[in-house]
């Protein structure tokens, strides 16, 4: 069976970069049913990341120096991919590459207060602004 994302196929095509970037649950349910022992599920897993992922975390790092990449309803919750993006800002803050991200705008819910929605539009505003520390723009 062809994986839904493989590392190296995505590197050897030379793709990895133009790649959008979407988590969807079907695709993380089926890579988890394809591949459950690189599932990450504690601390640990997410400290030995970089080295078990070597490559994987090198073409990546590679990628967001060359090319500009579209984020499309990315969480950037994932502390791997945190500590990739942080790496390649030290190292790389005065030529850094911009990259864009598409977010949904926070609406307001059925039966929230006007203060609830209020706190989750600022945090929005704020997490959208600390995506600029890594040359990441809301698209709009």
């Amino acid at each position: 069976m062809d994986p839904i994302f493989s590392p190296q196929r995505h590197a050897a095509h030379g793709v990895l970069g133009q790649v959008i970037a979407q988590l969807q649950f079907r695709i993380i349910q089926k890579a988890l049913q394809s591949f459950p022992a690189d599932a990450i599920i504690s601390k640990d897993d997410y400290e030995a990341y970089p080295l078990k992922m070597g490559a994987f975390v090198s073409a990546l790092r590679g990628d967001l120096v060359e090319k500009t990449f579209l984020f499309l309803g990315f969480s950037f919750t994932d502390p791997n991919i945190d500590y990739i993006l942080s790496r390649v800002r030290v190292q790389y803050e005065q030529h850094a590459r911009h990259h864009y991200c598409i977010q949904r705008k926070v609406s307001k819910k059925n039966g929230e207060s006007d203060e609830e929605f209020k706190y989750r539009e600022l945090k929005q505003d704020y997490f959208i602004r600390d995506l600029k520390r890594f040359s990441i723009y809301q698209y709009r």
